[in-house]
C-alpha cells in the first residue's frame, strides 16, 4: 500500500466522522471502520500488515487462546496507527473502547525511530508491561484505557518508555495497574499528558501512577490521580530529577506508607517534597462515593457468586432436579448483577472523562 493510499484512508476517516457529528443525533451508530472481523491475535496483525500500518477497526475482543506468546513490534522508520470504531455518544466523547486486548504478554514494543497510535483501543491484562517504548520511540493515545497491566517484578506497570522516548497520552484512563516503580507508567525520556485519568494504580516502590526518571521530562494538563499508592514515596507522581511541569491537576486520596501526596514529590536531601494538586473537595467526595458504590457492587456480586457456588454444591448432593432449579435461578440472579455492575462501570467512565472540563 503506497503512502498516497494511506493519506486517502486517513482523509475518508476524517469527513465520515464529521459527516456522523453534523447529523446531531445524540448516539450515531454508523459504522466507518473497514476491517474484517477480528478474533485472534493473527488476525490483527496481519490487518496492521495489510494495510500498512494504518487500521480503522471494527470492535473486536482478543483474549484467552487467541492472545499471542510475543508482542507486535513496530519496526524502525515504521508508524502503526490503530483507530477503533467509536460509538459517539454525545454524553461520552471518546466512546466507548470496544476493541479490547486482553492478554498477559507484552502487546507493543515500540523500536527507534518509530511510532504508535492508538484511538480507542483497551489494553488489559498485561503482565509484562503493555507497551514499551525504546530510545527514541514514539507513543501517542488517545480515548485508550489500560486496565490490570502489571509488572510486578520490573518499572511501569502499563508503560515503560526508555531514554529520549516521546510519549504524548490525551484523554487517556489508567486504572489497576501496579509496577515496582511507576505503578501505570515509568518513563524515561519526554511525556505529555493532557485529560487523563489515573485512578487505583500501585507501585510497590515509587510512583504510584507514574515515576519520571532522572532524566525524564514531564508536562501534566488537566488530569485527575485519585486512589493511587506507592509502598514508599511519590503515591501519585515521584519526579526523580525535579523536571516535571504540572498545571491544573486535581488530587484525591492517593497514599503512601506514612508518606501522602496529593500531588508530585520529589526527594531533596533525605526530604520529601510535595507540590500538590488542585484541591476540590467536592470532587474528591464524589470521587469517594462513587468508588465505594463500585467496590459494594463487586463485593455483593462476589457473594452472589459464592453463594451460588454453595448452592449448586449442596443440590448436586441431593437431587439433579433440584440443581438444576438452583442453576436457572443463580444464573438469572448472576446475568443481572453483571448488567448492572456494567452499567456502574460506564457511568463511571463517562464522569471521569467530562471531570475535567466541568471542574476547570
Amino acid at each position: 500500500m503506497t503512502t498516497t493510499t494511506v493519506i486517502t484512508k486517513k482523509i475518508h476517516y476524517l469527513l465520515s466522522v464529521i459527516l456522523l457529528l453534523l447529523s446531531h443525533r445524540t448516539i450515531i451508530n454508523a459504522q466507518i471502520c473497514d476491517t474484517p472481523q477480528i478474533n485472534t491475535w493473527k488476525n490483527l496483525t496481519d490487518q496492521i500488515d495489510l494495510n500498512d500500518g494504518f487500521v480503522m477497526l471494527c470492535p473486536f475482543t482478543i483474549k484467552g487462546s487467541a492472545c499471542p506468546s510475543s508482542p507486535y513490534v513496530v519496526k524502525a522508520n515504521h508508524h502503526v496507527e490503530l483507530m477503533c470504531e467509536p460509538s459517539y455518544d454525545a454524553r461520552d466523547p471518546c466512546g466507548n473502547s470496544s476493541c479490547v486486548i486482553d492478554c498477559p504478554s507484552t502487546h507493543f514494543v515500540v523500536e527507534e525511530h518509530a511510532s504508535l497510535t492508538l484511538d480507542g483501543v483497551k489494553l488489559s491484562g498485561s503482565e509484562n508491561t503493555a507497551v514499551r517504548v525504546k530510545e527514541n520511540g514514539y507513543l501517542v493515545t488517545y480515548c485508550t484505557q489500560f486496565e490490570n497491566n502489571r509488572n510486578k517484578y520490573n518499572n511501569g506497570g502499563a508503560i515503560f518508555a526508555h531514554h529520549d522516548s516521546r510519549v504524548r497520552l490525551i484523554d487517556t484512563h489508567f486504572e489497576r495497574n501496579e509496577g515496582q516503580n511507576g505503578g501505570a507508567i515509568f518513563h524515561q525520556g519526554i511525556i505529555y499528558l493532557d485529560g487523563s485519568n489515573f485512578e487505583d494504580n500501585k507501585a510497590n516502590a515509587g510512583g504510584g501512577a507514574m515515576y519520571t526518571g532522572q532524566d525524564g521530562r514531564s508536562t501534566m494538563i488537566m488530569n485527575t490521580f485519585a486512589f493511587n499508592h506507592a509502598g514508599l514515596f511519590g503515591p501519585a507522581v515521584f519526579d526523580a530529577g525535579m523536571n516535571v511541569s504540572q498545571q491544573r491537576n486535581l488530587g484525591c486520596q492517593n497514599t503512601g506508607n506514612g508518606i501522602n501526596c496529593d500531588g508530585v514529590s520529589a526527594l531533596v536531601k533525605g526530604r520529601v517534597l510535595c507540590d500538590t494538586f488542585v484541591e476540590r473537595e467536592a470532587w474528591c467526595q464524589t470521587r469517594i462515593s462513587l468508588r465505594n458504590a463500585q467496590r459494594n457492587s463487586e463485593q455483593q456480586q462476589q457473594q452472589h457468586n459464592n453463594n451460588g457456588y454453595s448452592n449448586d454444591t449442596g443440590n448436586s448432593s441431593n437431587n439433579n432436579g433440584s440443581n438444576n432449579d438452583s442453576n436457572g435461578g443463580n444464573s438469572g440472579s448472576n446475568n443481572s448483577n453483571k448488567n448492572n455492575n456494567s452499567g456502574a462501570g460506564n457511568k463511571n467512565n463517562n464522569y471521569k472523562r467530562h471531570l475535567l472540563r466541568e471542574t476547570s
